[in-house]
């Protein structure tokens, strides 16, 4: 059994034929370019080159010609609805961002930002926040920059105001409410 997986990591062999199909060369692309997209090449080339011998082997080959270009770097993050928090979330929320001119866009880095501010802000008392879908702005004829809009909509801010604990079992008494609240961090 070891000796097929061996084999099966850098060859086809024991495994049934792959067979070629050009009609799915146009998808294949679409793949490619979304890819680059996702990753801040929005000028990217993908092409392909086909040729199948008919020589009695019947091989296909088939290659993709990818002409990447310039990778566009963010410009600037704009948050808006976050306005109302106290300025130490502010400072804390900026701490979080890790988008600057010096970064290459990403689709990922954009969620990433977007779901620390989130999670920041619910770990904080504002369980009901909720981020519109980030508009990305992109120019890639003069600054070959992308510049994010995120918005969110914070709600209410929730405090706990009061803990009650019901205490069961042999070892209750020596469960302090102190402790209790240490443990939950409260």
């Amino acid at each position: 059994n070891w000796l097929s997986q061996f084999l099966a990591s850098f060859s086809s062999f024991g495994n049934s034929a792959t067979y070629f199909d050009s009609l799915t060369i146009p998808n294949d692309i679409n793949i490619l370019k979304n890819y680059y997209f996702s990753h801040g090449f929005f000028r990217t080339n993908v092409n392909a080159i086909y040729s199948i011998d008919k020589n009695g082997k019947e091989i296909a080959s088939l290659t993709y010609i990818i002409n990447e270009n310039e990778p566009t770097n963010f410009n600037k993050l704009i948050i808006t609805g976050l306005e109302n928090i106290s300025s130490t979330f502010s400072q804390k929320i900026n701490s979080i961002i890790s988008i600057d001119s010096t970064v290459q866009y990403s689709d990922l880095k954009v969620e990433q930002n977007r779901d620390g501010i989130l999670s920041y802000l619910q770990d904080n008392g504002y369980m009901l926040v909720q981020a519109d879908q980030p508009i990305v702005e992109i120019d890639t004829i003069y600054t070959n920059s992308v510049n994010v809009k995120m918005n969110f909509k914070i709600g209410t801010r929730y405090k706990i105001s009061n803990i009650s604990v019901e205490k069961s079992g042999p070892g209750k008494s020596l469960v302090s409410d102190e402790l209790i609240k240490e443990i939950v961090n409260i």
